[in-house]
């Protein structure tokens, strides 16, 4: 094998390579694709919208999970709250009888 031909079989390599790493990112897009043509281009640019639409739901998500977070937090101080006045209320009941 020459060096010429040697360097062609890489290449050759490389694009069968990058051609399947795109038919892998096809299929994982399938049902986000939204339109029948699959040229690279339009592979690429419904992969980065997919990626901004996750990345917007991952900081709604985060958001809600902050703020559900903050809510647990007010419900278990209130909680305390209810559960220490509870038991003043049961020790004056026991002092009353």
């Amino acid at each position: 094998m020459t060096a010429s031909s040697s360097k062609a079989y890489r290449e050759k390599q490389r694009r069968n390579y990058v051609n399947t790493r795109f038919l892998d990112l096809i299929a994982d897009l399938e049902s986000g694709i939204t339109t029948p043509n699959l040229d690279k281009a339009t592979v690429l640019t419904d992969a980065i919208r997919t990626v901004k639409l996750l990345r917007e739901e991952t900081s709604s998500l985060t958001s809600q999970n902050r703020e559900l977070k903050q809510k647990i937090n007010e419900l278990k101080a209130k909680k305390n709250d209810l559960c220490d006045e509870k038991h003043v209320l049961i020790s004056e009941k026991e002092k009353l009888k």
